[in-house]
Protein backbone atom coordinates (compact mmCIF):
# COMPACT_ATOMS: atom_id res chain seq x y z
CA UNK A 1 0.00 0.00 0.00
CA UNK A 2 2.73 2.59 0.63
CA UNK A 3 4.64 1.79 -2.62
CA UNK A 4 1.31 2.08 -4.73
CA UNK A 5 0.70 5.75 -2.89
CA UNK A 6 4.26 6.89 -2.85
CA UNK A 7 4.14 6.61 -7.47
CA UNK A 8 1.31 8.79 -7.31
CA UNK A 9 3.63 12.21 -7.25
CA UNK A 10 5.95 11.39 -9.58
CA UNK A 11 3.61 10.96 -12.45
CA UNK A 12 1.68 13.82 -11.52
CA UNK A 13 4.98 16.04 -11.71
CA UNK A 14 5.55 14.22 -15.51
CA UNK A 15 2.51 15.41 -16.55
CA UNK A 16 2.77 18.75 -15.49
CA UNK A 17 5.64 19.02 -17.35
CA UNK A 18 4.42 17.72 -20.50
CA UNK A 19 1.68 20.29 -20.29
CA UNK A 20 4.46 23.35 -19.80
CA UNK A 21 6.35 21.89 -22.37
CA UNK A 22 3.43 22.14 -24.79
CA UNK A 23 2.39 25.66 -23.95
CA UNK A 24 6.02 26.76 -24.55
CA UNK A 25 5.54 25.69 -28.18
CA UNK A 26 2.21 26.71 -29.37
CA UNK A 27 3.51 30.51 -29.90
CA UNK A 28 6.02 29.18 -32.51
CA UNK A 29 3.22 26.86 -34.27
CA UNK A 30 0.84 29.76 -34.77
CA UNK A 31 3.10 31.76 -36.33
CA UNK A 32 2.51 31.63 -40.21
CA UNK A 33 5.38 30.84 -41.96
CA UNK A 34 6.77 32.36 -44.94
CA UNK A 35 8.08 31.62 -48.55
CA UNK A 36 11.60 31.27 -47.29
CA UNK A 37 10.31 28.77 -44.03
CA UNK A 38 8.69 26.39 -45.99
CA UNK A 39 11.05 23.61 -47.39
CA UNK A 40 9.56 20.40 -49.50
CA UNK A 41 11.72 17.34 -49.03
CA UNK A 42 12.89 15.55 -52.01
CA UNK A 43 11.75 11.81 -52.55
CA UNK A 44 15.03 9.82 -52.19
CA UNK A 45 16.11 8.10 -55.38
CA UNK A 46 15.41 5.23 -56.76
CA UNK A 47 18.71 3.60 -56.77
CA UNK A 48 17.26 0.68 -59.99
CA UNK A 49 16.04 3.81 -62.10
CA UNK A 50 18.59 5.40 -63.96
CA UNK A 51 18.50 9.30 -64.37
CA UNK A 52 16.55 10.01 -68.12
CA UNK A 53 19.21 11.98 -70.69
CA UNK A 54 18.87 15.84 -71.12
CA UNK A 55 17.08 16.54 -74.49
CA UNK A 56 19.64 17.43 -77.13
CA UNK A 57 19.70 20.58 -78.52
CA UNK A 58 18.26 21.17 -81.81
CA UNK A 59 19.67 23.30 -84.46
CA UNK A 60 17.47 25.22 -86.80
CA UNK A 61 18.64 26.96 -89.63
CA UNK A 62 23.01 25.66 -88.92
CA UNK A 63 25.34 28.35 -88.70
CA UNK A 64 24.70 32.04 -89.31
CA UNK A 65 25.17 34.20 -91.85
CA UNK A 66 27.89 35.75 -90.00
CA UNK A 67 29.49 32.62 -88.82
CA UNK A 68 27.96 32.65 -85.17
CA UNK A 69 26.20 29.63 -83.91
CA UNK A 70 22.76 29.39 -84.75
CA UNK A 71 20.27 29.97 -81.30
CA UNK A 72 19.15 26.22 -80.11
CA UNK A 73 15.75 25.56 -79.82
CA UNK A 74 13.71 23.30 -77.33
CA UNK A 75 9.91 22.22 -77.69
CA UNK A 76 8.30 25.18 -78.69
CA UNK A 77 4.37 25.47 -79.35
CA UNK A 78 3.68 26.46 -82.67
CA UNK A 79 0.71 28.28 -84.19
CA UNK A 80 -1.93 25.74 -84.71
CA UNK A 81 0.32 22.34 -84.08
CA UNK A 82 1.01 20.06 -81.54
CA UNK A 83 2.33 22.12 -78.23
CA UNK A 84 4.85 19.26 -78.10
CA UNK A 85 5.96 19.44 -81.75
CA UNK A 86 9.54 20.32 -81.92
CA UNK A 87 10.72 23.33 -83.85
CA UNK A 88 12.08 21.16 -86.34
CA UNK A 89 9.66 18.82 -87.18
CA UNK A 90 10.63 18.46 -90.90
CA UNK A 91 12.13 15.12 -91.62
CA UNK A 92 15.56 14.52 -92.49
CA UNK A 93 14.77 14.10 -96.29
CA UNK A 94 12.82 16.82 -96.71
CA UNK A 95 15.30 19.27 -94.83
CA UNK A 96 18.09 17.97 -97.04
CA UNK A 97 15.73 18.45 -100.47
CA UNK A 98 15.16 22.30 -98.36
CA UNK A 99 19.09 22.81 -98.58
CA UNK A 100 19.38 21.75 -102.06
CA UNK A 101 16.97 24.16 -103.54
CA UNK A 102 18.98 26.50 -103.03
CA UNK A 103 16.41 29.32 -102.13
CA UNK A 104 16.45 31.74 -98.83
CA UNK A 105 14.28 29.82 -95.90
CA UNK A 106 10.89 31.70 -95.04
CA UNK A 107 10.74 31.18 -91.15
CA UNK A 108 7.76 33.58 -91.36
CA UNK A 109 4.69 31.57 -89.46
CA UNK A 110 1.81 31.06 -91.97
CA UNK A 111 -1.63 31.99 -91.05
CA UNK A 112 -2.89 29.42 -88.88
CA UNK A 113 0.03 26.59 -89.71
CA UNK A 114 3.36 25.51 -88.38
CA UNK A 115 6.37 27.58 -89.49
CA UNK A 116 7.20 26.91 -93.02
CA UNK A 117 11.53 25.88 -92.71
CA UNK A 118 11.47 25.07 -96.98
CA UNK A 119 13.05 27.40 -99.26
CA UNK A 120 11.24 30.17 -100.91
CA UNK A 121 11.11 29.71 -104.25
CA UNK A 122 13.21 32.86 -106.31
CA UNK A 123 11.61 33.77 -109.34
CA UNK A 124 13.94 33.19 -112.24
CA UNK A 125 16.93 31.74 -110.06
CA UNK A 126 18.65 28.71 -112.15
CA UNK A 127 18.72 24.71 -109.87
CA UNK A 128 22.96 26.04 -109.17
CA UNK A 129 22.15 29.43 -107.91
CA UNK A 130 21.55 31.20 -104.27
CA UNK A 131 20.03 34.02 -104.83
CA UNK A 132 20.98 36.90 -101.77
CA UNK A 133 18.67 36.90 -98.85
CA UNK A 134 15.91 39.67 -99.13
CA UNK A 135 17.05 42.22 -96.88
CA UNK A 136 13.41 44.38 -96.84
CA UNK A 137 10.37 45.42 -99.14
CA UNK A 138 11.45 44.79 -102.89
CA UNK A 139 12.12 47.90 -105.14
CA UNK A 140 11.07 49.04 -108.08
CA UNK A 141 14.59 49.83 -109.62
CA UNK A 142 14.93 51.69 -112.64
CA UNK A 143 17.76 50.39 -115.30
CA UNK A 144 18.42 52.31 -118.31
CA UNK A 145 21.51 52.46 -120.74
CA UNK A 146 22.65 55.38 -122.87
CA UNK A 147 25.77 54.66 -126.16
CA UNK A 148 28.23 57.34 -123.97
CA UNK A 149 28.00 59.06 -120.45
CA UNK A 150 25.68 61.32 -120.38
CA UNK A 151 23.88 60.28 -123.93
CA UNK A 152 20.02 60.25 -125.06
CA UNK A 153 18.59 56.84 -123.20
CA UNK A 154 18.94 53.45 -125.68
CA UNK A 155 14.93 53.50 -126.21
CA UNK A 156 14.84 50.02 -127.08
CA UNK A 157 16.53 46.35 -128.06
CA UNK A 158 18.48 46.08 -124.49
CA UNK A 159 18.44 42.42 -122.88
CA UNK A 160 19.22 43.12 -119.33
CA UNK A 161 20.46 40.32 -117.07
CA UNK A 162 20.43 40.63 -113.44
CA UNK A 163 22.77 38.44 -111.33
CA UNK A 164 23.21 38.06 -107.41
CA UNK A 165 26.78 38.69 -106.94
CA UNK A 166 27.36 35.75 -104.76
CA UNK A 167 28.24 32.27 -106.93
CA UNK A 168 26.20 29.26 -106.03
CA UNK A 169 27.20 26.31 -105.67
CA UNK A 170 28.11 25.36 -109.08
CA UNK A 171 30.50 28.39 -109.01
CA UNK A 172 28.12 30.42 -111.19
CA UNK A 173 26.35 33.73 -110.40
CA UNK A 174 22.46 33.02 -109.91
CA UNK A 175 20.20 34.73 -112.38
CA UNK A 176 17.87 36.63 -110.63
CA UNK A 177 16.13 38.79 -113.42
CA UNK A 178 15.97 38.84 -117.07
CA UNK A 179 14.00 41.55 -119.39
CA UNK A 180 14.10 43.04 -122.50
CA UNK A 181 13.19 46.68 -123.73
CA UNK A 182 14.79 50.45 -123.40
CA UNK A 183 14.47 51.64 -120.16
CA UNK A 184 13.05 48.97 -117.56
CA UNK A 185 11.64 48.56 -114.18
CA UNK A 186 13.17 45.33 -112.09
CA UNK A 187 11.44 44.41 -108.59
CA UNK A 188 14.38 43.99 -106.86
CA UNK A 189 14.93 42.83 -103.07
CA UNK A 190 17.55 45.57 -101.44
CA UNK A 191 20.68 44.54 -101.61
CA UNK A 192 23.80 44.21 -104.26
CA UNK A 193 23.69 43.00 -107.87
CA UNK A 194 25.77 42.86 -110.87
CA UNK A 195 23.89 43.86 -113.56
CA UNK A 196 24.78 43.16 -117.47
CA UNK A 197 23.53 45.40 -120.58
CA UNK A 198 23.50 43.79 -123.91
CA UNK A 199 23.12 45.61 -127.25
CA UNK A 200 23.99 44.22 -130.08
CA UNK A 201 27.41 42.72 -129.38
CA UNK A 202 27.96 45.84 -126.92
CA UNK A 203 28.13 44.79 -123.47
CA UNK A 204 28.42 46.52 -119.87
CA UNK A 205 28.64 45.07 -116.62
CA UNK A 206 28.15 47.07 -113.28
CA UNK A 207 27.42 46.34 -109.93
CA UNK A 208 24.18 47.98 -108.39
CA UNK A 209 22.95 49.11 -104.35
CA UNK A 210 19.19 48.25 -103.97
CA UNK A 211 17.46 49.76 -101.36
CA UNK A 212 14.86 52.94 -100.31
CA UNK A 213 17.71 55.42 -101.36
CA UNK A 214 19.14 53.68 -104.33
CA UNK A 215 16.26 53.24 -106.77
CA UNK A 216 17.79 53.89 -110.10
CA UNK A 217 20.94 53.17 -112.17
CA UNK A 218 21.55 54.25 -116.26
CA UNK A 219 25.20 52.66 -117.18
CA UNK A 220 27.06 54.03 -120.17
CA UNK A 221 27.89 51.26 -122.76
CA UNK A 222 30.77 53.10 -124.03
CA UNK A 223 29.47 51.53 -127.52
CA UNK A 224 29.00 52.56 -131.25
CA UNK A 225 28.34 51.21 -134.60
CA UNK A 226 29.34 49.67 -137.64
CA UNK A 227 27.38 49.76 -141.37
CA UNK A 228 29.47 48.40 -143.97
CA UNK A 229 29.19 47.77 -147.97
CA UNK A 230 31.44 46.71 -150.76
CA UNK A 231 32.65 47.87 -154.34
CA UNK A 232 34.13 45.96 -157.52
CA UNK A 233 36.42 48.15 -158.80
CA UNK A 234 35.45 51.75 -157.86
CA UNK A 235 31.88 51.89 -157.40
CA UNK A 236 30.29 48.50 -158.81
CA UNK A 237 28.29 47.20 -155.36
CA UNK A 238 28.80 43.57 -154.95
CA UNK A 239 25.95 41.41 -155.21
CA UNK A 240 24.19 41.18 -151.74
CA UNK A 241 23.74 37.39 -152.42
CA UNK A 242 27.37 36.84 -152.72
CA UNK A 243 28.62 38.80 -149.84
CA UNK A 244 29.19 38.56 -146.14
CA UNK A 245 31.19 40.54 -143.45
CA UNK A 246 33.37 38.97 -140.48
CA UNK A 247 34.41 41.38 -137.48
CA UNK A 248 37.17 39.97 -135.42
CA UNK A 249 39.06 41.28 -132.15
CA UNK A 250 41.82 43.28 -133.32
CA UNK A 251 45.04 42.23 -131.30
CA UNK A 252 46.84 38.68 -130.78
CA UNK A 253 47.40 36.44 -133.73
CA UNK A 254 45.60 35.81 -136.40
CA UNK A 255 44.28 32.74 -135.27
CA UNK A 256 43.61 33.26 -132.31
CA UNK A 257 41.24 36.63 -132.52
CA UNK A 258 37.94 36.51 -131.42
CA UNK A 259 34.76 36.31 -133.57
CA UNK A 260 32.29 38.94 -133.08
CA UNK A 261 30.54 37.87 -136.04
CA UNK A 262 31.12 35.77 -139.49
CA UNK A 263 27.74 36.56 -141.30
CA UNK A 264 26.84 40.17 -141.30
CA UNK A 265 25.33 41.71 -144.43
CA UNK A 266 25.53 44.71 -146.60
CA UNK A 267 24.08 48.07 -145.14
CA UNK A 268 23.69 45.96 -141.88
CA UNK A 269 24.79 48.22 -138.44
CA UNK A 270 26.24 46.18 -136.00
CA UNK A 271 26.36 47.49 -132.34
CA UNK A 272 29.93 47.18 -130.80
CA UNK A 273 32.09 48.31 -127.93
CA UNK A 274 34.56 51.03 -128.95
CA UNK A 275 37.94 49.59 -129.92
CA UNK A 276 39.84 48.09 -132.73
CA UNK A 277 38.23 45.52 -135.00
CA UNK A 278 39.39 43.54 -138.20
CA UNK A 279 36.89 43.27 -140.46
CA UNK A 280 36.88 40.41 -143.45
CA UNK A 281 34.82 40.92 -146.49
CA UNK A 282 33.90 37.48 -148.50
CA UNK A 283 32.86 38.19 -152.41
CA UNK A 284 32.31 34.94 -153.19
CA UNK A 285 33.14 31.35 -152.08
CA UNK A 286 36.52 31.03 -153.18
CA UNK A 287 39.72 33.47 -152.92
CA UNK A 288 38.08 37.27 -153.07
CA UNK A 289 38.72 38.42 -149.78
CA UNK A 290 39.39 41.63 -148.57
CA UNK A 291 40.57 42.78 -144.89
CA UNK A 292 40.77 46.43 -143.13
CA UNK A 293 41.41 47.31 -139.87
CA UNK A 294 38.86 49.47 -138.44
CA UNK A 295 37.82 51.33 -134.50
CA UNK A 296 34.29 51.92 -132.98
CA UNK A 297 34.07 55.37 -131.88
CA UNK A 298 31.55 55.51 -128.60
CA UNK A 299 28.36 56.96 -129.82
CA UNK A 300 29.53 56.86 -133.61
CA UNK A 301 28.54 55.19 -136.70
CA UNK A 302 31.17 54.01 -139.01
CA UNK A 303 30.30 53.47 -142.33
CA UNK A 304 32.52 51.13 -143.78
CA UNK A 305 33.37 50.34 -147.46
CA UNK A 306 35.53 47.68 -148.72
CA UNK A 307 37.12 47.43 -152.62
CA UNK A 308 37.02 43.96 -154.13
CA UNK A 309 39.20 43.46 -157.35
CA UNK A 310 37.43 40.46 -158.79
CA UNK A 311 34.89 39.11 -161.04
CA UNK A 312 32.24 36.29 -161.42
CA UNK A 313 33.46 33.95 -164.12
CA UNK A 314 31.59 30.50 -165.49
CA UNK A 315 33.49 27.66 -166.74
CA UNK A 316 32.82 25.72 -170.25
CA UNK A 317 34.38 22.37 -171.62
CA UNK A 318 33.49 22.92 -175.21
CA UNK A 319 34.03 21.06 -178.43
CA UNK A 320 34.11 24.22 -180.26
CA UNK A 321 34.37 27.72 -179.23
CA UNK A 322 30.79 28.67 -178.27
CA UNK A 323 29.74 25.38 -178.63
CA UNK A 324 27.31 23.36 -175.50
CA UNK A 325 28.80 22.77 -172.69
CA UNK A 326 29.60 19.00 -172.11
CA UNK A 327 27.92 17.13 -168.71
CA UNK A 328 29.98 15.06 -166.31
CA UNK A 329 32.90 17.10 -166.25
CA UNK A 330 35.29 18.08 -163.25
CA UNK A 331 36.65 20.98 -162.87
CA UNK A 332 39.72 22.09 -160.79
CA UNK A 333 41.07 25.94 -160.63
CA UNK A 334 45.01 26.87 -159.96
CA UNK A 335 46.42 30.10 -159.21
CA UNK A 336 49.97 30.64 -160.92
CA UNK A 337 51.49 29.62 -157.49
CA UNK A 338 49.89 26.07 -158.41
CA UNK A 339 47.16 26.35 -155.61
CA UNK A 340 44.12 24.91 -155.63
CA UNK A 341 40.90 27.46 -155.58
CA UNK A 342 37.73 25.60 -156.44
CA UNK A 343 36.97 21.88 -156.96
CA UNK A 344 33.03 21.18 -158.76
CA UNK A 345 31.61 18.80 -160.87
CA UNK A 346 29.56 20.43 -163.53
CA UNK A 347 28.44 21.18 -167.01
CA UNK A 348 29.29 24.55 -166.17
CA UNK A 349 29.97 25.30 -162.95
CA UNK A 350 29.76 29.56 -161.69
CA UNK A 351 32.42 30.34 -159.84
CA UNK A 352 34.07 34.54 -158.04
CA UNK A 353 37.71 34.52 -158.31
CA UNK A 354 40.20 37.72 -157.22
CA UNK A 355 41.86 39.23 -160.54
CA UNK A 356 45.11 37.24 -161.24
CA UNK A 357 46.21 34.48 -163.57
CA UNK A 358 44.67 31.10 -163.30
CA UNK A 359 44.82 27.82 -164.63
CA UNK A 360 41.52 25.83 -165.60
CA UNK A 361 41.41 21.74 -165.43
CA UNK A 362 38.45 19.86 -166.34
CA UNK A 363 38.15 15.84 -166.47
CA UNK A 364 35.84 14.57 -168.96
CA UNK A 365 35.26 10.51 -170.09
CA UNK A 366 38.81 9.72 -168.88
CA UNK A 367 40.54 12.71 -170.95
CA UNK A 368 42.40 15.51 -169.35
CA UNK A 369 42.11 18.82 -170.61
CA UNK A 370 43.83 22.39 -169.54
CA UNK A 371 42.93 25.84 -170.10
CA UNK A 372 44.53 29.14 -169.17
CA UNK A 373 42.52 32.83 -168.43
CA UNK A 374 42.80 36.20 -166.80
CA UNK A 375 40.49 37.64 -164.07
CA UNK A 376 40.09 41.50 -164.39
CA UNK A 377 38.32 43.33 -161.60
CA UNK A 378 34.64 43.98 -162.57
CA UNK A 379 34.46 41.76 -165.18
CA UNK A 380 32.37 38.75 -165.56
CA UNK A 381 32.60 36.31 -168.33
CA UNK A 382 32.43 32.98 -169.72
CA UNK A 383 35.84 30.73 -169.42
CA UNK A 384 35.77 28.05 -172.70
CA UNK A 385 38.28 25.43 -172.54
CA UNK A 386 38.63 23.60 -175.78
CA UNK A 387 37.95 19.41 -175.63
CA UNK A 388 41.04 18.96 -177.52
CA UNK A 389 44.71 17.95 -177.41
CA UNK A 390 43.95 16.71 -173.63
CA UNK A 391 47.02 16.22 -171.12
CA UNK A 392 49.56 13.14 -171.53
CA UNK A 393 49.16 12.05 -167.87
CA UNK A 394 45.50 11.78 -167.97
CA UNK A 395 46.09 9.92 -164.02
CA UNK A 396 47.73 13.15 -162.81
CA UNK A 397 44.63 14.70 -163.28
CA UNK A 398 42.64 15.42 -159.64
Amino acid sequence: MNRRRGSRPHLLAAAVLAVVAIALAMPALLVPATAQDIVVPLPPPNPERAPAPAPAPIDLIGPTLDGAPAVGGGDLPLPGGDPALPLNFLPEAAIGAAGAGGGPLDLVPTPGGPLDLLPRPNEATPPGGVAAVPAGPAVDFLLAATMVEGGTVIPSDISWWVFGENPGRDGTLPLVRQIDGGAVRVNLSPGFYLVQAVYGRATATTRIEVGPASREKTIALNAGGLRFRAVIGDDIPVPAADLRFEVLMAGGDAGDRTVVTDNAGPDQIIRLSAGPYQVISYYGETNAIVRADITVTAGQLTDVTLYHQAARVTLKLVTSRGGEALANTSWSVVTEGGEIVFDSVGAFPSLVLAAGNYTAIAVHGGEVFEGTFTVAAGLNRDVEVLAENPVQAAAAAP
